[in-house]
C-alpha cells in the first residue's frame, strides 16, 4: 500500500520518467515502520538533527567552475 500510494505521488507531480517508475514497480519494497517512542515531537527533534547538517561547510570549500567543486 505504502508503495502504491508513494508512486501514485510521483506519477501526480510529473517529475519522474516511464523507465524509472517501470523500476520502481519491479522490485519488492520492505517499509519498517513503528509508533514513535515518545511521540511526534521527538521524531521530528530526531530527524531535524539529521536533514539541516551542512554536508560541507563554506571555509571548506577551496573553488566551485561549472564542472566540479574542490574542497578541503
Amino acid at each position: 500500500m505504502f508503495r502504491a500510494k508513494f508512486v501514485a505521488l510521483l506519477r501526480a507531480s510529473g517529475s519522474v520518467d516511464g523507465a524509472l517508475m517501470n523500476t520502481l514497480f519491479s522490485k519488492n519494497w520492505v517499509v519498517y515502520a513503528k509508533r514513535p517512542f515518545g511521540g511526534p515531537k521527538q521524531v521530528i527533534e530526531y530527524l531535524g538533527r539529521y536533514t539541516h547538517k551542512v554536508a560541507i561547510s563554506n571555509h571548506r570549500i577551496k573553488e566551485v567552475t561549472d564542472k566540479e567543486v574542490r574542497f578541503a
